[in-house]
């Protein structure tokens, strides 16, 4: 009996320190990977300073290099912006990913940019990527939300100010984090031409809380029908209480994609991720035309 009342407590320990044991080495990854890995600022081509002094960067490309990157559009389709009468462009100012500033946001700036937009892709989490979704969740958990506002905030205005920029025909469009940081950009700033959300989480569902939102210009939404993460429902609520308010909104749901299934790989095939793309570029090239 001794030996197996030892045993015993031996699998109970187990039991009870195993589940601890693994996320405790779970949180460790994610902080590793989060602050101890690989970094973003290689990717910078342009920097600005933050509200509070920190200097932060970004992606920002234009039309002439882009169409040296991306001669053709990844899905065929062509679309082509034209400058205001004084020569000035529209612009975009682009969000990535809950990763990170990474390859893919650049390549769909290129994207952008071809069409005849000044891109920005700022670095919203100031140099930190992850490879890992213990490392985005960490990232998302640390960076303080007014941080990311207040650094997203003065890459807009640092947009506005690039030469050749029209301030009246700028955009913002972001994927997953991005779109809900695009969406939120949106409810305090009422000057926005655009705002374009592809599958950010937590869309708003309170009519008190969607300030100036879609003001400026209109909003589409583009959303996965087997998103698990987003019910369809609160996203096509967004819609319903930006229209009831007044203002252009257009929630758009593609059946059988879930989250992220927008990327520069998935859009050079016919499809879902296409389809979408290139929903949101004829948007686009709608709201921000000159002379509008």
């Amino acid at each position: 009996m001794t030996g197996t009342r030892r045993r015993r407590r031996r699998w109970g320990r187990w039991l009870i320190l195993g589940p601890l044991l693994l996320v405790a080495a779970v949180a460790l990854w994610g902080v590793l990977d989060a602050f101890g890995g690989l970094g973003s600022e290689t990717a910078w081509n342009h920097r600005w300073r933050s509200a509070d002094g920190t200097t932060i960067g970004g992606y920002l490309i234009r039309p002439a290099e882009a169409r040296r990157f991306a001669p053709r559009p990844a899905t065929g389709t062509t679309v082509r912006v034209e400058p205001s009468r004084d020569g000035r462009l529209p612009a975009v100012l682009l969000l990535h990913e809950w990763w990170g500033l990474r390859r893919d946001t650049l390549a769909m700036a290129e994207q952008l940019a071809a069409d005849g937009y000044v891109v920005l892709a700022p670095d919203a989490l100031r140099g930190h990527v992850a490879v890992s979704v213990p490392g985005a969740l960490v990232q998302m958990a640390v960076i303080p939300q007014e941080q990311i506002a207040a650094d997203l905030d003065s890459a807009l205005d640092d947009l506005r100010s690039q030469s050749g920029v029209d301030p009246r025909r700028i955009a913002v469009v972001g994927f997953c984090f991005g779109g809900t940081q695009a969406m939120l950009l949106g409810t305090r700033t009422p000057d926005l031409a655009a705002t374009g959300i592809f599958y950010g989480g937590g869309p708003i569902t309170d009519p008190d809380a969607i300030g100036s939102l879609a003001v400026g210009g209109p909003l589409l939404g583009i959303y996965g029908s087997e998103d698990r993460t987003i019910p369809v429902e609160d996203a096509r609520r967004l819609g319903t209480i930006l229209v009831e308010a007044g203002r252009s909104a257009e929630i758009e749901v593609y059946d059988g994609v879930g989250h992220a299934f927008v990327d520069p790989t998935s859009i050079r095939t016919p499809g879902p991720a296409a389809s979408a793309w290139d929903r949101m570029r004829l948007f686009l090239a709608d709201a921000l035309v000159a002379g509008r």
